[in-house]
């Protein structure tokens, strides 16, 4: 996988906490095996990574020649999901209720990642 816009291939837009990693192994799996068994190739040309399509520029994507998806999550379960994985796991902050209010009030774009 690489970080450059790509034009060809799958495409999967990856939203934060959306369960896109699991997704992302289903879909190489799936790609690889039926690749091999259908036409010969060992690998194929995919991205998968997060961030927006806008950053990666998806609209200028060659459409007969790739294959663009994502996935959604409702969206208070999405915002709570990252609330908990990264202020409460990784920088280790107490999850009381106040705390919880005031990350989703802050202002935060949670749904940036669809932009």
């Amino acid at each position: 996988m690489v970080d450059t816009p790509s034009r060809e291939g799958i495409l999967f837009q990856r939203p934060m906490k959306t369960g896109s990693t699991t997704i992302t192994g289903i879909i190489l799996r799936l790609v690889h095996n039926r690749g091999r068994q259908q036409y010969g190739f060992e690998k194929c040309k995919h991205r998968s990574i997060h961030g927006s399509g806008k950053e990666f520029e998806f609209v200028k994507r060659d459409r007969t020649k790739s294959i663009l998806l994502s996935i959604i999550r409702e969206p208070t379960a999405r915002a709570l999901s990252e609330i908990f994985h990264f202020e409460v796991t990784v920088y280790l902050h107490e999850p009381t209720d106040e705390f919880i209010k005031q990350n989703l009030l802050r202002g935060r774009n949670y749904m940036h990642y669809f932009t």
